[in-house]
């Protein structure tokens, strides 16, 4: 696959955001992505980001993660928590019923995490948190301007900053993750979702376009392994 091909965004629609996708296949795409997660450090990111917002000699801190999936960074947000010794609450919001429910199973023995089945625009006006967080998350959104309305959103309800953990749109993550899927799993989902994913993603420059039209204030994106992006809105710079 040439770099070409990535210069704009896909448009097209990943399998698993299908409302009929058949729930063992859901299950199983799932399940392998956090075996790649695992594999790949996806969460370092997030965690890097919680590390720039949380204030030094923090004792707690609350964190709103939208989208949140199986609920596998949650739980990786929380070992971070409690390793510093601070006091987390982590509320996860997915607007799929399926992984509401999985994610809530995953984080039984996790009682610093709620996981509702919410909507992000659906949040009260008034309801705030230390951190707004997402993984994985922005590229699923295909029009331009709703990846700005839930910038929007999750500022409007972050009293510290936001953070974003998403994928680069790079021609090597691109035929890397091909490869790998192919490897590692049979599902017709991952196998066509995961690369997919990184041909919806970004570029710096996008993301550095897209918190500019959402008015978010003091942005920094920076490159993690493996092709991850780490945009932090800090409102408190040090």
């Amino acid at each position: 696959m040439t770099g070409h091909f990535l210069q704009k965004r896909s448009r097209q629609a990943e399998m698993m955001d299908a409302p009929d996708i058949d729930p063992a296949e859901l299950d199983h795409a799932m399940r392998h992505l956090e075996i790649v997660n695992r594999w790949l450090n996806g969460y370092r990111p997030s965690e890097a980001g919680l590390q720039r917002l949380i204030p030094a000699g923090a004792k707690e801190f609350t964190l709103l993660d939208v989208g949140c999936g199986s609920g596998d960074t949650l739980r990786q947000l929380a070992e971070w928590a409690r390793s510093k010794k601070i006091s987390a609450r982590l509320t996860g919001i997915e607007l799929s019923e399926q992984s509401t429910r999985r994610a809530a199973a995953a984080c039984k023995n996790y009682p610093e995490i709620e996981i509702r089945h919410q909507d992000v625009f659906t949040l009260a006006t008034d309801e705030q948190y230390d951190v707004v967080h997402s993984a994985l998350v922005l590229h699923h959104f295909s029009r331009d301007e709703d990846v700005v309305r839930v910038l929007k959103r999750m500022n409007d309800a972050a009293r510290l900053g936001v953070i974003i953990n998403d994928l680069h749109r790079h021609p090597f993550a691109y035929n890397s993750i091909r490869l790998l899927t192919r490897a590692l799993s049979r599902s017709e989902v991952l196998r066509n979702d995961a690369p997919l994913s990184v041909a919806r993603a970004f570029t710096r420059d996008e993301l550095m376009r897209f918190a500019e039209e959402a008015n978010l204030g003091n942005v920094t994106v920076n490159w993690h392994w493996a092709f991850r992006w780490l945009m932090v809105s800090d409102k408190n710079p040090k």
